[in-house]
């Protein structure tokens, strides 16, 4: 766990492994610090989210937080593998195989 240099912002690193991509993906989790339940906490997950920390999306978090622009939130930022391309057609592939359109499928980090 990183902590921000503010009680608004606690950056926790988190590495699992996906069957599905045989690989280890990390996902950095931007957790709201001064927030409770009651308060409507939402959810954003962030595909290649492996720039985070050069993007600046702790500041960027704490300005609306302290301007009261957003409700709390949980960042989730999934960082993308040296495959992602490959990724992607296996991806493509799923949503061709899923069979009638609107049917959707489930893919699995784990």
């Amino acid at each position: 766990m990183q902590p921000v240099q503010s009680p608004n912002v606690i950056i926790e690193k988190v590495s699992i492994r996906s069957t599905f991509l045989d690989r280890q993906v990390i996902i950095d989790f931007y957790l709201p610090g001064n927030a409770s339940v009651a308060d409507g906490i939402g959810l954003l997950l962030i595909n290649d989210g492996q720039n985070m920390e050069e993007l600046g999306l702790a500041k960027i978090l704490e300005k609306f937080y302290d301007a009261k622009l957003v409700r709390p939130l949980i960042c989730a930022a999934i960082h993308t593998g040296p495959n992602v391309k490959w990724n992607m057609v296996l991806l493509q592939l799923r949503i061709i195989l899923a069979g009638e359109p609107g049917q959707g499928i489930i893919l699995p980090l784990s």
